[in-house]
């Protein structure tokens, strides 16, 4: 019996979470957990300022910026690199934004809503225009 126990112990440690390891000599694949499965997919871009009193290409900018699905919104804080990456569910989601004065507002280089789908990446920036 302990002989027994003891090699079930070691077979549990080399396999445990692998894939291709059997479960207790059944020859049935060992399965990932439930929680493993991935159903989000990420967001990522630019809030950017374009125009003002210097002109040149649009740089990065603090801000605001705003998701919105299923008519709830979440507003998240963007650094002064404008640069933001989010994991987010799937699904599709209007995207807006203001930059850190709560005066200038920003709208998406695309019209429309942005579509996440699981395990991909969609890019928006967001462009706000200084007169």
């Amino acid at each position: 019996m302990g002989r027994r126990l003891t090699g079930v112990l070691v077979a549990v440690a080399i396999c445990g979470g692998l894939t291709g390891c059997s479960a207790t000599g059944t020859g049935l694949p060992v399965k990932a957990p439930a929680w493993r499965v991935v159903t989000s997919g990420t967001l990522m871009g630019r809030l950017l300022e374009d125009g003002g009193v210097v002109a040149g290409p649009p740089k990065g900018a603090e801000g605001t910026i705003a998701l919105t699905r299923d008519g709830a919104t979440k507003s998240i804080r963007v650094g002064a690199t404008g640069l933001f990456t989010f994991a987010l569910p799937s699904g599709s989601y209007t995207v807006s934004g203001h930059l850190a004065d709560d005066k200038t507002q920003c709208w998406p280089n695309q019209p429309g809503v942005v579509k996440v789908a699981a395990r991909h990446t969609s890019v928006v920036d967001l462009i706000c225009s200084i007169p």
